[in-house]
């Protein structure tokens, strides 16, 4: 896996986040006021990074400065990202767009409005399967 990740001053990731493989994340930007001086020489400022918990970054994605990706959001593979991404929405493309988004008793919708809605799946918990299954607690406690 060849990612990389440049933090001269924050770069926070939740917990449960998936990369795959050939992601960059940065805080940094060039500066690029000077026009006689190339922009590589340049400090430009560093803006914080935030990855929320339970993200799926895409093969091939950059997360750039100032990037907040909510909760549970998925970034397509070879995606650019750059500002704010909301909790569970999916984005991709260059720069990053939203595609997908969940509305919750409704299911994943486009933000036009348009296109297919994707239903919601419930989660089916040890819980659940307990109670269809009629185990007790110390059956339950024995599946684990």
């Amino acid at each position: 896996m060849r990612s990389g990740i440049v933090a001269h001053e924050s770069i926070t990731i939740g917990d449960d986040v998936w990369f795959g493989q050939d992601i960059y994340v940065t805080d940094a930007n060039h500066g690029y006021q000077d026009p006689a001086t190339p922009p590589g020489l340049q400090l430009g400022e560093h803006e914080p990074v935030v990855i929320g918990e339970g993200v799926w970054i895409g093969h091939g994605s950059t997360i750039l400065a100032g990037s907040r990706i909510g909760r549970h959001a998925v970034i397509a593979a070879g995606s650019v990202v750059r500002g704010e991404v909301p909790d569970r929405a999916i984005v991709g493309g260059v720069p990053a767009r939203v595609i997908r988004e969940h509305r919750p008793g409704v299911g994943w919708v486009r933000p036009d409005g348009k296109g297919e809605v994707i239903p919601e799946r419930p989660t089916v918990r040890p819980e659940d399967l307990a109670r269809l299954a009629d185990l007790d607690e110390e059956e339950l406690r024995n599946l684990g």
